[in-house]
């Protein structure tokens, strides 16, 4: 009779969770996909636009020359910076010059000195003239570096006129065409990384077990038919508290060129 007991409710135990399985319903969640990189390009000084080596849709290498920038506002700064190098070093040589006269007077006026042929007073004013020039001359110094040190800093940001692609990407969106002028700041371009790219699934407290840090899961892109592999990266509480729900952040390198970021992913989780 106890063996006959214990048997049937064997028997509704398997089929409680023969009835769980078989009912249980795999989770399906949907999002956009997003790049992994996406930048806005900008210029650090005003200019015109003077050449664009690219178009929207194109794709380009990391280092590719984007476009080019004549700001007359650097080519001004430059021009001053070298004239006042020449400046300062024609100052050098005046007063070096006048040094080394003063260098030669100072030298006979104090053997005059030593000799009492001159009064104490006279030798001071010709060792003060002295003392001045050498003074001089050190600041000269220091105006010519100042200025070197300008205009290697000035060639350096001139650099930055030639805007280069920072990592390989897709050419989205061109903010200004050639001849119109760039404002400090202002977007130019856009560029995206198509090749890394994610997915943010809004995943219910509930459903949170269902996902492991690392674990490859399958994505369908609905529009080009693909399945694709995508590893779970992140597991982030949302931003909203009261929802109640967390951010689950999956990871994928493309496998098809035709899958780009903005289009509609679902995943299954079983």
């Amino acid at each position: 009779m106890k063996t006959s007991y214990l048997s049937n409710l064997l028997k509704v135990f398997i089929l409680l969770v023969i009835s769980i399985n078989l009912y249980a319903q795999p989770l399906e969640l949907s999002s956009f996909i997003v790049s992994n990189n996406q930048k806005t390009i900008s210029s650090k000084y005003n200019g015109y636009i003077e050449k664009l080596y690219i178009n929207e849709g194109d794709y380009v290498k990391k280092g590719k020359l984007l476009l080019k920038i004549d700001s007359k506002e650097m080519s001004t700064l430059k021009s001053q910076t070298i004239l006042s190098i020449a400046q300062a070093k024609l100052n050098f040589n005046i007063v070096k010059s006048d040094l080394d006269k003063a260098t030669i007077d100072f030298d006979r006026y104090k053997r005059l000195f030593e000799k009492q042929l001159i009064s104490k007073s006279d030798f001071e004013k010709f060792e003060l003239k002295k003392n001045n020039l050498k003074r001089n001359l050190e600041i000269a110094k220091k105006s010519i570096k100042q200025s070197r040190d300008k205009l290697q800093e000035i060639n350096k940001n001139l650099k930055y006129l030639n805007i280069r692609a920072s990592s390989d990407g897709l050419i989205i969106k061109r903010y200004i065409n050639e001849g119109e002028l760039a404002t400090a700041g202002a977007p130019l371009l856009t560029i995206s990384d198509v090749d890394n790219l994610n997915l943010y699934l809004d995943v219910a407290e509930s459903d949170l077990s269902k996902f492991r840090k690392k674990e490859n899961l399958n994505i369908y892109i609905e529009s080009l038919n693909i399945n694709q592999k995508a590893k779970v990266v992140a597991i982030l509480p949302s931003v909203d508290s009261g929802t109640n729900s967390f951010r689950v952040k999956l990871s994928f390198k493309r496998t098809d060129k035709r899958v780009l970021p903005g289009m509609y992913a679902k995943v299954r989780v079983e």
